[in-house]
Formats: C-alpha cells, sequence, structure tokens
C-alpha cells in the first residue's frame, strides 16, 4: 500500500489539488482508491484521523488524497488535473512498511 497526495505547485504557493486523477499505467499492477486526509486540529500535537474512503469517487477530493494497493512490483503511475501538466511518477511498495508520495503538478 502506498499513501499519497496530489498537490499544485504554482510560485511559492502549494495546496491540496482536487480533481486530480491517479491511475496505473497497467491497470493489472493494482487498484488506486480516493481518500478524505485529514489532521486533528485542537491537539498538541495535531494527528492524523484516519483515511477516510470516498465511495465511488473517480478524482482526489479538496485534500488530494489516495491509495494505491500495488502487487509488490515497481509500476508506473499516471497522475494529472485540468489545467496542470500531467506527470509520469514510478511507484514501489513492500510489505512491511506503508509508502507515502506527495505529487507536486505546475500550472500549465
Amino acid at each position: 500500500m502506498v499513501i499519497g497526495a496530489v498537490w499544485e505547485t504554482a510560485g511559492a504557493s502549494k495546496a491540496p489539488l482536487a480533481n486530480a486523477t491517479v491511475t496505473l499505467l497497467d491497470p493489472s499492477q493494482g487498484t488506486v482508491a480516493y481518500v478524505d486526509l485529514a489532521i486533528q486540529a485542537g491537539v498538541s500535537p495535531p494527528r492524523f484521523q484516519p483515511l477516510i474512503p470516498v465511495n465511488g469517487a473517480t478524482a482526489t477530493t479538496s485534500t488530494g488524497g489516495f491509495i494505491i494497493y500495488l502487487k509488490g512490483d515497481p509500476t508506473n503511475l499516471v497522475v494529472s488535473a485540468p489545467g496542470h501538466t500531467t506527470r509520469i511518477v514510478r511507484v514501489a511498495s513492500a510489505p512491511d512498511v506503508i509508502g507515502t508520495l506527495v505529487v507536486p503538478l505546475s500550472r500549465q
């Protein structure tokens, strides 16, 4: 499993990107699920809350979150969003570690 987020980069501004799609270049290598990423505010230090799956989602929400369930072999992801430059990113997973990934997309 790899937990990821898509972020928009525009100059010095950086923020989670809604409506981004994450697809496996080879769909036989796993599955992509979109999730809401949340941070529990008001506690010190702030803590992540559990990932909340978005049933039926076909793109990221305002938190930019996704999870990739991989079969184990390194594979390529295609990450895109309207008005942004598409990126291809190589990812892999390990059986004893949860991987993380942040994919920055710049505006076209």
